[in-house]
């Protein structure tokens, strides 16, 4: 139930793109049908079938992996919380360390991402340490010779910097990115705002609280 969009067989292949490109612009049914199709496909099916249309409407998109579980160290930062919360509203499992708790983390537990506080490997749950199904991501504010960090670089993960993530988000799917000296958070602000209020499903990465 609600985990496809069903097309007859006799509609154009006019319409067919037509619904599709609908369909991908919503991002909360997309969201509910990739939750919901998990109970009734193989493992990750749904991520190889948006690849698949993305693919035939001519979309650009990176070949889909077996990851599942992202992991960030610092999770605490800003620009850390938001990609942490992009991946967890997506479906991935998603956990992280930060050295202090603060409302910002509190509200990411709330969410459903664990977190904890204290720099040992001990601390982190068994599915993260998957290397084929986990990517790391950093923030330059740890310091190299954290112990965590250190055994994610020894047992070969997939280890990304936050900005280097973000780019990669934004060559998946369409992108207004905004650069400048001042006013990037204001201006990326309102763009988010009119593209909502315009009925444009979108996800946002503001610098500021």
């Amino acid at each position: 139930k609600n985990a496809a969009v069903m097309i007859s067989d006799d509609e154009s292949v006019e319409k067919l793109v037509e619904k599709a490109v609908t369909l991908i612009r919503d991002g909360g049914t997309l969201i509910e049908l990739s939750k919901n199709i998990k109970y009734f496909a193989r493992e990750r099916a749904d991520k190889h079938i948006a690849s698949e249309i993305l693919s035939l409407l001519g979309i650009k998109t990176e070949r889909i992996s077996n990851i599942e579980n992202y992991y960030f160290i610092g999770i605490g930062g800003i620009g850390m919380s938001a990609l942490a919360r992009y991946f967890n509203n997506k479906g991935f499992n998603v956990a992280g360390y930060d050295r202090a708790k603060t409302a910002l983390t509190e509200s990411l537990e709330r969410e459903g991402i664990s977190i904890h506080y204290e720099d040992k490997v001990s601390a982190i749950a068994p599915k993260y340490r998957k290397e084929d199904k986990t990517i790391v991501v950093v923030t330059p504010a740890i310091p190299l010779d954290n112990a965590e960090y250190q055994y994610f670089k020894n047992n070969q993960f997939e280890i990304k910097k936050r900005a280097e993530l973000l780019g990669k988000i934004t060559k998946m799917q369409k992108a207004l990115c905004v650069s400048g000296t001042h006013g990037k958070t204001t201006t990326s602000t309102m763009l988010a705002h009119l593209l909502t209020q315009s009925g444009v499903a979108t996800d946002a990465f503001l610098g500021g609280i």
